[in-house]
């Protein structure tokens, strides 16, 4: 291939990632508001059953309807997690502008190529568990394609993706904790 078809190979894969990841949201907002409507009928339907026969709901099955309330937490969180994350790297980008800290690192550039398909493909990762070992494959190939076009160095790469992927594996651990159970101590 010639170096101009593996720009564009290159060129066109953070955005597909980026649309990866929104449709990725897209989608589970999708099926949160299918099962949410669901939930609501089946509701309405136990309420007047119970209204009917003049009982109350039990705390399991008042319970039961609050999970639709969990998953849409867990959507905003996810979404919030996406901005958050994107918006990481775009921060240490800015700051590295204005300070130049990888240059005084060694000599070093900050990849935002590598800092922006990093935090997606973590984003998709863990999203997406069945299809880790493609979204895995897919960043180490691109890191790879970077190398080859001589976009940056290994040290350009690994210094960027050491800082980014410290901060991003500790807003991914944050947020897998929210809607999930504190264990109880024994």
């Amino acid at each position: 291939m010639t170096f101009e078809t593996l720009d564009k190979i290159a060129d066109a894969y953070i955005p597909l990632l980026g649309f990866l990841s929104f449709f990725s949201l897209i989608l589970n907002f999708v099926v949160l508001v299918k099962k949410a409507r669901e939930r609501r009928f089946e509701l309405r339907k136990l309420l007047i059953s119970r209204c009917v026969t003049f009982r109350f709901l039990t705390f399991y099955e008042a319970i039961n309807f609050r999970i639709s309330t969990t998953s849409l937490w867990k959507f905003c969180a996810r979404f919030s997690l996406l901005l958050l994350l994107v918006g990481l790297v775009y921060g240490l980008m800015f700051l590295d502008n204005r300070l130049a800290i990888w240059h005084k690192l060694g000599g070093v550039d900050y990849s935002t190529h590598t800092a922006l398909s990093l935090v997606l493909t973590l984003f998709l990762a863990t999203g997406h568990r069945k299809y880790r070992g493609l979204v895995a494959a897919s960043f180490v190939a691109y890191l790879l394609l970077m190398l080859y076009q001589g976009y940056h160095t290994v040290a350009d790469i690994v210094s960027t993706a050491a800082v980014v992927g410290l901060f991003g594996f500790v807003f991914l651990g944050v947020s897998g904790k929210i809607g999930k159970k504190p264990h109880s101590a024994h």
